[in-house]
């Protein structure tokens, strides 16, 4: 029976590259093997990156004798990787699986369906590993030249044994995510937004200080290294890469019984795992509240924020500007003098600053672009808007209104921000505030208009209208590629009038668009909606 759910279980995993999501329908096979193609170059893309790392890290080390220093971060490194890719899979195949009540409903015991996921998640894990491992691997056999044949079989095995450790941490952290979803009532997409912006955080700051922290190993191998030995565990660690057979021993022995406890654990609670994860035993009290009445656009507004709010895939693709600009203002204020100091190095370059922030503005904005999956999210429910008693227009409206709202006010602040920092003039800041803004409304116009002429209704999957539709990948290149060429114009322009009178006319002419624009949704727009089926 085991078998047979695993079967079942790598078949479902497998169903997200041989399924098409659109349809619901098996891909094409020449399709398939383009696809196959292109995930193979972005892995070893991936593990290109880490080449690098190792190939700066590996002979420094090794000759000064600390070859198991390089494994021990090697295997860190790993570890975390494989842990921050496992930790929502394993949240999801354990335990939010759809199908978890109908397997422990037939005669098949819990701990054979824990089996099954987790093998499931533990192959997954050992592809996110091999990312780290297989690089880093590949790196030391070249340098050390002829490793011995005992190194050679336990570094081939570090990596299953490492893909049990993550295993069993991603286990422990994906209850707790669980634990956490199940607490935080209707808010679980919030959470997994916090959750990814804090991982997005984390590789960003872990990335600018790598190569310092590489510096740093290198220059002090020795210091470094002693403090390694002195911790006992990364120590055995190292020394299971470099072939040592009791370190590999007790590397192995130690994961195991870590994995055996974990599953012992799971396997003895499963069934109650899998109530709390679904919400199966929080007693949540009702509580009765006036609900404040509102008026049509209002309340189609309510609906667009909440269906934002509820998809935490609609807010991370869609919505990300509203993080990054208020991020982006406040890093001006406190590295602001860094441009300070090159614009007063380079004074020829004052009267393009208010240009060089639109611009710079511009971009961050199109980062925001709820309005181009906005209408493929009805989906085959549209029917339920279109036979409500309001105008299709203010339907169309309320989604334009949200896109507004999230854009132009942290817009508006990250604008204020720089005007502040850069000591712009008044009439400098007014025009580094209002062009953005307006740029901003012709696109939430513009993602509007191309997914009412490209719509996507019949999705069995979020994911298709948010990430994988042509609207919302046309906005966000098409939006850059305006950037682009309003950088262009205005280069044409400043030739022949001040550098504020430049940025009028641009700012006239996207206004004459946006309203243009708006005028065809209203009329034209409207009236597509109407028919949409």
């Amino acid at each position: 029976m085991t078998r047979t759910l695993l079967k079942k279980q790598l078949q479902e995993s497998l169903s997200r590259l041989t399924v098409d999501y659109r349809t619901g329908k098996r891909r094409d096979p020449t399709r398939l093997v383009l696809l196959g193609v292109l995930l193979f170059f972005a892995f070893c893309s991936l593990g290109g990156s880490f080449v690098t790392v190792f190939g700066m890290l590996c002979k420094p080390l090794t000759d000064a004798g600390y070859g198991w220093l390089y494994f021990a971060l090697a295997m860190l490194l790993t570890l975390f990787l494989g842990i921050v890719g496992s930790v929502f899979n394993t949240y999801s195949t354990v335990y939010k699986a759809k199908d978890n009540d109908f397997l422990l409903a037939m005669p098949v015991k819990p701990s054979a369906v824990l089996t099954a996921r987790l093998m499931g998640v533990f192959l997954w894990t050992l592809v996110y590993e091999a990312i780290v491992f297989v690089p880093a691997l590949g790196i030391y056999w070249i340098t050390v030249r002829r490793p011995s044949a005992v190194t050679v079989v336990c570094d081939v095995l570090l990596l299953p044994i490492l893909g049990f450790a993550a295993l069993a941490l991603s286990c422990l952290l994906g209850w707790v995510v669980a634990k956490i979803s199940v607490h935080v009532h209707g808010g679980k997409s919030g959470v997994q937004v916090a959750l990814s912006l804090g991982a997005i955080a984390l590789y960003y700051v872990l990335y600018n200080r790598a190569f310092e922290g590489l510096k740093a190993i290198i220059n002090n191998v020795a210091v470094i290294g002693e403090k390694f030995r002195a911790g006992g565990v990364l120590y055995v660690l190292g020394r299971a890469g470099e072939g040592d057979v009791l370190a590999f021993l007790a590397t192995a022995a130690v994961i195991g019984v870590v994995t055996a406890a974990v599953w012992t654990l799971l396997s003895r609670s499963f069934l109650k795992l899998t109530a709390t994860a679904n919400g199966g035993e929080a007693k949540r009290k009702t509580k009765t509240k006036a609900e404040k009445t509102r008026g049509a656009d209002g309340a189609l507004l309510m609906k667009e924020r909440k269906r934002l709010t509820a998809s935490a895939n609609y807010m991370l693709n869609c919505a990300l500007g509203t993080v990054l600009l208020p991020a982006a203002g406040v890093a001006l204020l406190v590295k602001g003098q860094v441009l300070l100091d090159f614009v007063a190095k380079e004074p020829q370059m004052a009267p393009y600053v208010p240009a060089a922030i639109v611009a710079a503005l511009c971009l961050l904005s199109c980062m925001n672009d709820t309005t181009a999956p906005s209408v493929s999210l009805e989906g085959e429910t549209i029917w339920l808007v279109q036979t409500m008693p309001v105008h299709a227009w203010q339907v169309l409206r309320a989604k334009l209104r949200l896109h507004l709202i999230l854009t132009e006010i942290p817009l508006a602040f990250c604008g204020v921000c720089a005007a502040v920092v850069l000591k712009l003039t008044v009439p400098q800041a007014l025009f580094a505030i209002l062009v953005p803004a307006i740029f901003a409304a012709f696109m939430g116009c513009l993602g509007l208009a191309i997914n009412l002429k490209s719509p996507n209704l019949h999705w069995t999957n979020e994911v298709v209208p948010v990430k994988q539709s042509v609207g919302v990948l046309i906005a966000m290149l098409g939006g850059w590629g305006l950037v682009i060429a309003l950088v262009g114009v205005y280069a044409l322009l400043s030739m022949l009038l001040p550098s504020l009178a430049a940025l009028a006319v641009i700012g006239v002419l996207l206004t004459a668009a946006t309203v243009l624009l708006r005028r065809w949704l209203k009329t034209r727009g409207a009236a597509i909606f109407d028919y949409l089926n």
